[in-house]
């Protein structure tokens, strides 16, 4: 699961970098099981710079789909060894993302069939640093802080495309894709918690726009008086309807802005929208579309706090051979930001007989200052 890793941790190097021309580029191996496929990375950082990975395992645990993790260092090192996130093991846990609180606790989430009694359900489980006493001897390990935990309050139907961002003022806001119970649509929903895990309120909406008829794969990110999501509109058909956004405040505050257009059907077929913000008044997302029916290609556009377009819609090109996806997006809190998308060649015959063919890839990306400027 190198290339798959890296795309997330180059990004999250990138962020932390103290210059554009001063940086390190690591590259290292999350899992350490390499039996069948690991797939569905995630990647955070902490404050202090120790980054948590996390993805989906096939038969590691009872031969479904399960989710595993490995904490590294700065320097791209693992700390202790890989482990088991969830508990339930019947059917399929997979897709996690990860999230660090400011206190280097760390929280994953992730989608699991059947446990809710319908469907895919969201599940979290929270980790952190913790003593014990070996030998006589007081130990520091980071562990599990709890059990797993159902997240979505309404479990009718099918949860997934799940994703979470921690505030600084302790509180989680979850987002997936779910039915709406009117209609059977898939809209954009969310749900809050207290740092400690502790539920603040059900599941609630959050988009307000009624013009497509399903909703997908949300990205969200932290602002200073409340998170910002992104997420793609699609029609029943599947056919790419534009990408939307919207402000949500921090709780015990009722008013909510209206959503807004990130990128619209007028550039075609925009897909998998990625935002990140500076954590206080700047966001920026990238996003997936082809123009002339040609390839896909990946492009980037910032923002203000308020949804208000801060800049032009700016193609990535860092070079690379064949189609192109995947795209990501890092921001510093100084507005700096770096986007990496996949570069896929053509497929290559195996040289040995009953083997898959292979197709070269490797992952590029591009440095941008917070004025939108190209930095590399």
């Amino acid at each position: 699961m190198i290339l798959e890793s890296l795309i997330l941790l180059a990004a999250a190097t990138q962020s932390v970098a103290p210059a554009a021309s001063d940086f390190a580029q690591y590259e290292t191996r999350a899992n350490t099981f390499e039996s069948n496929r690991q797939m569905d990375p995630s990647l955070a950082a902490s404050p202090s710079g120790t980054m948590l990975s996390a993805w989906s395992s096939r038969r590691q645990e009872q031969g479904t789909f399960g989710v595993f993790a490995q904490l590294i260092d700065p320097l791209g090192r693992h700390i202790g060894t890989e482990f088991h996130v969830n508990q339930y093991m019947v059917g399929h846990q997979m897709r996690p993302a990860v999230a660090f609180s400011d206190d280097d606790n760390a929280w994953v989430i992730w989608n699991s069939i059947g446990q809710d009694g319908d469907g895919g359900g969201i599940f979290a489980r929270r980790f952190g640093w913790q003593e014990r006493d070996v030998d006589e001897k007081t130990e520091r390990f980071f562990g599990p802080l709890g059990d797993e935990f159902l997240v979505n309050s309404t479990t009718k139907g099918e949860q997934s495309n799940a994703t979470l961002a921690i505030h600084a003022s302790g509180e989680v806001l979850i987002t997936w894709a779910g039915e709406q119970a009117e209609s059977g649509q898939r809209r954009i929903f969310a749900r809050r918690f207290s740092i400690d895990g502790t539920p603040l309120g059900t599941d609630m909406a959050v988009s307000d726009y009624q013009g497509v008829d399903q909703e997908r794969l949300p990205s969200i990110g932290t602002l200073s008086d409340g998170f910002v999501v992104a997420w793609a509109q699609h029609t029943s058909e599947g056919w790419p309807q534009g990408i939307r956004g919207r402000k949500l405040p921090l709780m015990g505050v009722t008013e909510m802005s209206a959503s807004f257009e990130i990128c619209g059907t007028d550039f075609d077929m925009p897909v998998e929208p990625c935002l990140d913000t500076n954590g206080k008044d700047t966001f920026a997302v990238a996003w997936m579309a082809t123009q002339d029916n040609a390839d896909y290609l990946p492009y980037v556009r910032r923002f203000h706090a308020d949804g208000t377009p801060a800049g032009e819609r700016q193609q990535v090109d860092a070079g690379g051979e064949g189609f192109a996806n995947g795209a990501l997006v890092a921001m510093a809190p100084d507005g700096r930001f770096f986007v990496s998308y996949n570069a896929n060649g053509l497929k290559e015959i195996a040289d040995q007989p009953a083997h898959r063919p292979k197709r070269p890839a490797e992952v590029r990306g591009q440095r941008f200052a917070a004025n939108g400027a190209l930095e590399g």
